[in-house]
């Protein structure tokens, strides 16, 4: 049901027109795994697997030798602000339309913060990982992503998403099968609601406008995890907007991102 602006300010709203809709139009957010929280830090435990053997009956088991330690995790704010009419904030459907640019203005930066670092102020994303796989391939190329999956099932991961710039994943879509052949290596592929979805080696293929050409990253998504604080806000004042009879609409959102298991990302970029 539309509503307009001024029912913007009850959680439900907020929910329906920023945050369920930012998680559903993300090019990354939907392939990691989630946890909400109304804390201003979670700390994620990390485990990695000791030692086993075989012992006789009745015999001592030696430790393990597990290593345990925690993840820090503190939300980043990100923010936007839209300019609305005094005329129109009131009509129905005001709020949903809106809404649509407050969210198309937070996927933006949200991505760009995953894939490329948030500065200062925001999430450091997967470029400040450390102890992450690669592969010195260009990502325009099959072989690189069969490397890529293959470092993450050798670290005991297994690749959930592959993040391409829309340049590199043009390049691979046009491979022929066969050299000077017409018939593309690539078959669009039918996934849970029946469309094509974008794949290589079975593993889902998602373009990242904020990925620069010549980079690209393979992820585990259940051991990479994105934090969201609540509540969302989203807040209305005249401001300056006042002298033109407008009203400025702002959204914030808190979310980092984290890898308790680095190494089940792998970085595919061609080393100059």
């Amino acid at each position: 049901m539309p509503v307009n602006t001024g029912d913007l300010w009850s959680v439900q709203t907020i929910n329906d027109l920023i945050v369920s809709p930012l998680f559903a139009k993300s090019n990354v957010l939907p392939y990691l795994s989630r946890i909400s929280t109304r804390n201003t830090e979670v700390w994620l435990p990390r485990v990695v697997a000791g030692t086993a053997g075989w012992y006789p009956e009745l015999s001592p088991i030696s430790p393990s030798n597990v290593d345990a330690s925690m993840v820090e995790v503190r939300p980043k704010k990100a923010a936007t602000i839209e300019t609305v009419s005094n005329e129109s904030r009131t009509d129905a459907g005001a709020a949903d339309i809106v809404g649509r640019a407050l969210v198309d203005s937070l996927v933006s930066v949200v991505d760009d913060a995953f894939v490329n670092g948030g500065g200062t102020n925001g999430p450091q994303g997967l470029p400040a990982l450390t102890g992450t796989a690669s592969v010195d391939a260009s990502p325009a190329t099959l072989e690189a992503w069969a490397d890529a999956i293959m470092e993450i099932s050798i670290a005991g991961g297994q690749a959930t998403v592959l993040f391409l710039s829309a340049q590199d994943w043009n390049a691979l879509v046009k491979l022929p099968a066969t050299a000077g052949g017409n018939v593309p290596a690539l078959t669009p592929t039918a996934g849970p609601s029946g469309k094509p979805q974008a794949s290589l080696y079975g593993v889902p293929v998602s373009v990242v406008p904020a990925l620069a050409a010549g980079t690209g990253w393979a992820v585990d998504g259940s051991r990479t995890v994105v934090v969201d604080r609540q509540p969302a806000s989203v807040a209305m004042n005249d401001g300056p907007a006042f002298a033109s009879d407008g009203v400025m609409v702002r959204a914030t959102v808190r979310v980092e991102f984290a890898s308790v298991y680095p190494e089940s990302v792998c970085k595919v970029f061609d080393v100059p």
